[in-house]
């Protein structure tokens, strides 16, 4: 239905942050996705909010992802629940290649 995966360590150091974090204090949020079925229920943003809740559980004090250029419901989506677009960029994907994509950071 839903989900999302958040690990440790900054996967962007080509990205000049706003606000500097060991590594070991930012999360990075991968594959965030929620089946069609349940878009707009409001779902994507609970589960957002609970990803970030557990960050700061985790030490983190930040949060960074990164969202395809284009994908204006994600990345509306993550501004709505208080991320800030930081950078845009292209960023090399292992499965498609070099894409456009913008870096977000939420800090906590």
């Amino acid at each position: 239905m839903a989900g999302g995966l958040l690990t440790t360590g900054e996967e962007y150091p080509q990205v000049d942050w706003p606000h500097q974090f060991a590594d070991d204090e930012v999360g990075i949020l991968h594959l965030f996705g929620v089946h069609p079925k349940y878009r707009r229920t409001g779902i994507s943003s609970e589960l957002l909010q609970e990803i970030i809740k557990q960050a700061g559980k985790e030490g983190k004090q930040a949060v960074h992802l990164d969202v395809l250029a284009g994908n204006v419901p994600s990345e509306k989506l993550y501004v709505k629940n208080g991320f800030t677009v930081v950078q845009a960029l292209t960023l090399h994907y292992d499965d498609i290649g070099d894409q456009d994509a913008k870096v977000l950071e939420y800090c906590i």
